[in-house]
């Protein structure tokens, strides 16, 4: 066990304002496993032996329709964790997960962390304000889908992104997942980070995006279909 392994889980979202020792009994039943770019991690509908956190690297978390085209979940990068709800519930699966660059990844061993719980209902209490967050997150997501054009949700991004790491923040992301992730071809995204660009709203440089115009930002993501 090592102090870089009880930190990341520390601060892991799920685990905030879990105390120590239950962080150190966490951390006993955890491992790190490395990953290629390419690598897939899991396939929806397959039995879930653990929760991961992202230590360093790149996770796409994606469904997968019947025709073949997929859509982007969520994309988690260091500190994020997946497949929660599968490790807590003892459920299959929902969904795909595959790593866009070397990644090292935590995994929590799920069986023993439904039995930490079952022992602590305490800290079950404490992850439910987490899910509820997660929950929040979802509802947006089908908002985006639903109610905003293709602006809309692209701003809808930048502005969580900026609110995440700051108003200057890395951009290393692929056009083409993001706009998987916004359920819009990578031609759109392109015309619309073109657009914020010449609007002086947001800056694109050396993979790096700096919101310069967080009101007008704001306006984007307002306007609705």
């Amino acid at each position: 066990m090592t102090d870089a392994l009880l930190e990341t889980i520390a601060n892991y979202r799920l685990f905030d304002g879990f105390p120590a020792e239950s962080i150190e009994e966490i951390a006993s039943f955890s491992e790190y496993q490395d990953y290629k770019r390419g690598d897939i991690i899991f396939w929806q509908d397959k039995p879930c032996h653990h929760l991961y956190i992202v230590e360093t690297g790149q996770v796409r978390i994606y469904k997968t329709a019947p025709n073949g085209k997929e859509h982007i979940l969520f994309l988690a990068s260091g500190g994020n964790g997946f497949a929660e709800i599968a490790a807590i519930d003892g459920l299959p699966f929902p969904s795909n997960a595959a790593c866009l660059e070397k990644t090292k990844l935590i995994a929590v061993d799920a069986l023993s962390l439904r039995q930490l719980l079952d022992e602590q209902p305490r800290l079950a209490r404490i992850m439910l304000t987490s899910l509820a967050s997660w929950t929040r997150y979802m509802v947006n997501q089908i908002e985006d889908i639903v109610l905003r054009d293709a602006i809309g949700r692209f701003a809808n991004y930048i502005m969580k992104l900026c609110d995440r790491n700051g108003d200057t923040t890395a951009f290393v992301f692929k056009h083409s997942q993001v706009a998987l992730h916004l359920n819009i071809t990578p031609e759109t995204l392109s015309r619309c980070l073109r657009r914020l660009q010449e609007q002086q709203v947001i800056l694109v440089n050396n993979k790096k995006l700096t919101l310069l115009d967080r009101e007008r930002l704001n306006e984007h993501m307002s306007l609705l279909t």
